[in-house]
């Protein structure tokens, strides 16, 4: 085939589409170079959520972010509230209900001063007044 007649012609249109496809070859590669960066820019904006950046959590699902999955809740055991077999507790009921607790308890006791000695006198007998 070098030997033909046509040879130079052959070799100049392989040359031709050669340089041809080198250029589209250099466009599809720059094409892919954006359409990389692009993709990694969506998808970090897809992984940001309340939980790893500034954003409120009102727009956690407005970027199509799923919600983390809830941790399973261990089960079986006792229930929350008073457990069957333990001992109740109440406020019990009072002989004379008009009557408060502070105030009967007032009865019973007298006043000190606020050094603990009984207020028997309009004088403190330690401060003198």
């Amino acid at each position: 085939m070098p030997d033909s007649p046509d040879a130079p012609k052959v070799v100049a249109a392989l040359q031709a589409a050669n340089g041809q496809l080198r250029g589209e070859n250099a466009e599809l590669k720059a094409e892919n170079a954006e359409l990389r960066e692009r993709i990694a820019r969506l998808e970090r904006l897809i992984s940001r959520s309340s939980g790893n950046s500034s954003m409120p959590p009102s727009s956690d699902d407005l970027s199509g972010h799923k919600p983390p999955e809830r941790k399973a809740r261990r089960g079986g055991g006792r229930r929350p509230g008073k457990q069957p077999g333990a001992p109740g507790a109440y406020l019990a009921w009072r002989e004379d209900p008009q009557v408060p607790a502070s105030a009967e308890a007032a009865l019973r006791t007298r006043p000190t001063w606020g050094c603990g000695i009984r207020i028997r006198s309009q004088t403190c007998p330690r401060r003198g007044r």
